[in-house]
């Protein structure tokens, strides 16, 4: 039985995605997973593709921003990524929680800013 993971039909069809982000993409996921945060080895990419880092840096920012490849960027270490099932759902199963937690907390200064938040649904 064969599944179909809905992100690589939906990449091959975006047409407006520029060349070397899909080539980038193609070599990415060779050292990716679909479920655990990994780390990227963009030296293998730029030996790979011919190309120098920075072209490699804009082209997973890219990825990202359009949601074909999740960051995960912890402070003190190598940004992790991983391949969402599908664009409509970019946020991982395998989130931990204190990465998402430090993430809202950091950004909340007063009580009362919390104490909606928390109503809301958001924490």
């Amino acid at each position: 039985m064969q599944i179909e993971i809905p992100i690589f039909r939906q990449i091959s069809r975006d047409l407006s995605l520029p060349p070397r982000a899909f080539q980038v993409w193609r070599s990415a996921i060779e050292f990716l997973d679909v479920v655990d945060w990994r780390e990227l080895k963009q030296m293998a990419i730029e030996l790979e593709l011919d190309v120098d880092q920075s072209t490699v840096s804009r082209a997973l920012a890219v990825l990202v921003d359009r949601g074909y490849l999740c960051k995960l960027a912890e402070i003190g270490a190598q940004p992790r990524y991983r391949v969402p099932l599908s664009r409509v759902d970019p946020v991982a199963p395998s989130t931990p929680p204190a990465a998402s937690e430090s993430v809202v907390t950091t950004h909340l200064t007063s009580r009362r800013t919390r104490a909606r938040v928390v109503s809301n649904g958001v924490v």
